[in-house]
């Protein structure tokens, strides 16, 4: 009987010492794994993503809290061939809401539709859950795990190397056919919250070629989105249009929120501010003037733009709103970064201007 458990604990011991080994060695494996995909990249860059590019191939590394969060993926030129299809820094549509979501293969991107409201306490939310399921935009297998971070390395060529037709800046245009060797990733930089990828893009068509590349940019949005104010037809808001859905009433609520900047006090000046007097914002707004405005012109540009800090004034925020030149040294400026806005000069035969922008749609 003395032998038999002697026997038996040794069993065991001897199945965990295995189970043991064989995780040792596949993390080791993952981890070898890891190791020579980032070390053969041209260019690396980290932030809340990490990206790596390697002979035009665009590589994203995505930590694990990150899946589920909510992400902004737009899309602007950075430069065209011919203008007549858009212009360089032009965005004609908002941006998308996504989130990543994972499995032991594969990571997903969702798009996320957040223009239907429900309360989750609803009974109805039941049902609204049922018949709005996230659409997967695109599965990704993954390529490698950091055995550290527990973060996983998929290869996104293939769809930022696409128009990408929700935030496709040339709209419904026909381009022609891609030319898949003029096809590639230029450009990739990952910061705190966002990553700016630039693709050149080629296509072919019946009469002409034409050339352009596209700036995407992934923002990471706060997990708590600003406190919302609805819109009114009385003050001449840009506004997001809402719908909610409620047991209280049959049919369904429309609504809008207002666009706003998101001016706020300093936290140690708070009070002050509650009591009235000026204090500066914790993020002024600044606008940035293109490098190619002539410079005559630039004093009366600036000074259109702070003409608008008399108005935050009467809210209690002075240098609030400020014009600034590009940052010519400044090797991290992106003025197509979606976190900066800029005053552009464009050359085109058709006199126009245009403000386009993006908000968090939450």
């Amino acid at each position: 009987m003395l032998r038999f458990k002697l026997s038996l604990l040794f069993t065991v011991g001897f199945i965990a010492i295995s189970l043991l080994s064989q995780g040792q060695s596949n993390a080791l494996a993952d981890s070898k794994k890891y190791q020579s995909l980032i070390k053969k990249a041209d260019i690396s860059s980290h932030g809340f993503i990490g990206v790596y590019v390697q002979d035009g191939d665009l590589r994203l590394e995505i930590p694990d809290d990150i899946m589920g969060r909510d992400l902004l993926i737009g899309s602007r030129v950075e430069e065209v061939s011919s203008s007549k299809n858009a212009v360089a820094g032009q965005m004609m549509h908002n941006p998308m809401m996504v989130r990543f979501s994972h499995d032991d293969k594969n990571v997903f991107l969702h798009l996320v539709e957040p223009e239907i409201k429900v309360d989750k306490n609803d009974p109805i939310s039941i049902s609204f859950k049922r018949n709005n399921m996230q659409t997967v935009m695109q599965a990704f297998k993954i390529e490698a795990e950091n055995p550290e971070t527990k973060a996983f390395i998929i290869n996104v060529s293939n769809f930022f190397n696409s128009q990408i037709a929700q935030i496709s800046p040339f709209g419904g245009a026909s381009l022609g056919k891609s030319i898949p060797e003029a096809t590639k990733t230029i450009s990739a930089r990952a910061y705190p919250e966002n990553v700016e990828i630039v693709t050149q893009m080629g296509f072919v068509g019946k009469r002409n070629s034409f050339m352009c590349s596209l700036h995407r940019s992934i923002v990471l949005l706060p997990k708590i989105p600003m406190r919302p104010r609805l819109s009114s037809s009385q003050i001449g808001y840009y506004d997001e249009p809402k719908k909610e859905l409620s047991s209280e009433y049959m049919d369904v609520k429309s609504y809008a929120y207002a666009k706003r900047w998101r001016v706020e006090a300093k936290n140690e000046d708070i009070e002050r501010h509650k009591n009235g007097e000026l204090v500066e914002p914790k993020k002024p707004i600044v606008f940035y003037m293109d490098n190619s405005i002539p410079e005559k012109w630039k004093p009366y540009i600036k000074l259109g733009i702070e003409d608008w800090q008399k108005a935050f004034e009467a809210i209690g925020f002075k240098n609030a709103i400020i014009a600034k030149d590009y940052p010519i040294n400044d090797s991290l400026f992106f003025e197509n970064d979606f976190t900066n806005s800029c005053f552009r000069y464009v050359t085109n035969e058709k006199a126009n201007a245009m403000g386009n922008h993006w908000v968090d749609p939450r």
